[in-house]
């Protein structure tokens, strides 16, 4: 039996997962942890990250290093995203948090981000081919996965903080706003060449936006219980569920049911993303996967544990 970490330091949110793995190829997951830090907002000019950011970052790390001691966790896998990979800074960041808590971080590009989403779901949903969007802080990554194989990824510089700080959407939004942020976003997918030429059905979704939206579908829009791992909502009621939040002010988002209060001043910039990628490539349904970045990252540590 062997115990192993992934931390994922994103542009929202820090999450920690613990594993354990089981000979030959058993994985349970045994703690998760996440703590939002938003080291995508607040930064300087030239997106140096603050030092107040640094160090709420190398003190939750911290925190982190002491649980997987505690629980005799034998390998830390730890990877940053976008907020890191474009700060000039970022070599005096991993330094600090080496420094202090041991970690050695690993800063993904944006390829190998989408690459390690595709092995996240791959092998744990039932849809073979289709398109995967992964929604974070400071960027989104799209893939397209055709026969359980990947065969395009891109990742854009844009997501839920960049867009919410760039169309000021922590409130309502004004017609003119979401017209001026719609039209941005289509602007985007026109560069990415081959969304348009493939027949998507449906729309697989990753990450803490996909997941708030099936939430607050599961909450209000219907009486089933089902988990969230391969959920299905139909595009209308996507729609529906933004229409609906464009005149919500904060204080009325955070009433939803589903929505995380932590999440609420974002979600409308995260919901604008996924509502004209639908309209944009006229998918008609969007499928959830709890699955993604760490767990691909778990399932590429377990097939070298397996082979060694």
């Amino acid at each position: 039996m062997k115990k192993i970490a992934v931390i994922d330091i994103g542009s929202n949110s820090v999450r920690l997962v613990i594993a354990r793995i089981t000979y030959p190829s058993t994985i349970e997951i045994i703690d998760e942890i996440k703590e939002t830090i938003r080291l995508g907002v607040n930064s300087d000019n030239k997106n140096n990250i603050p030092l107040s950011k640094i160090d709420l970052l190398v003190s939750t790390l911290n925190i982190f290093k002491g649980l997987c001691d505690k629980l005799q966790v034998t390998e830390i896998i730890a990877v940053a995203t976008e907020a890191i990979r474009r700060a000039p800074n970022k070599e005096i960041i991993l330094k600090k948090i080496y420094l202090i808590t041991g970690i050695n971080v690993r800063i993904l590009s944006g390829d190998e981000e989408a690459y390690y989403d595709f092995l996240g779901i791959k092998n744990s949903m039932p849809y073979k081919t289709g398109l995967i969007l992964d929604i974070g802080g400071c960027s989104s990554e799209f893939i397209y996965m055709n026969d359980n194989e990947l065969v395009e990824k891109v990742s854009i510089p844009f997501g839920a903080l960049g867009l919410t700080e760039m169309f000021n959407l922590q409130n309502t939004a004004s017609p003119e706003q979401k017209y001026a942020l719609e039209q941005f976003l289509i602007n985007i997918y026109k560069e990415i060449s081959w969304l348009k030429n493939i027949n998507f059905q449906y729309l697989i979704g990753i990450g803490g936006s996909f997941r708030c939206l099936g939430n607050i579908h599961r909450n209000n829009l219907t009486s089933k219980t089902n988990v969230l791992h391969n959920y299905k909502i139909s595009s209308k009621d996507v729609d529906l569920i933004y229409l609906n939040l464009i005149n919500k002010s904060l204080e009325d988002k955070k009433q939803i049911k589903g929505l995380t209060k932590e999440r609420a001043d974002i979600f409308l910039a995260s919901i604008a993303e996924i509502s004209t990628l639908i309209q944009y490539c006229d998918i008609k349904e969007v499928i959830f996967s709890t699955n993604g970045l760490r767990e691909g990252l778990i399932n590429e540590y377990m097939v070298q544990y397996c082979i060694n």
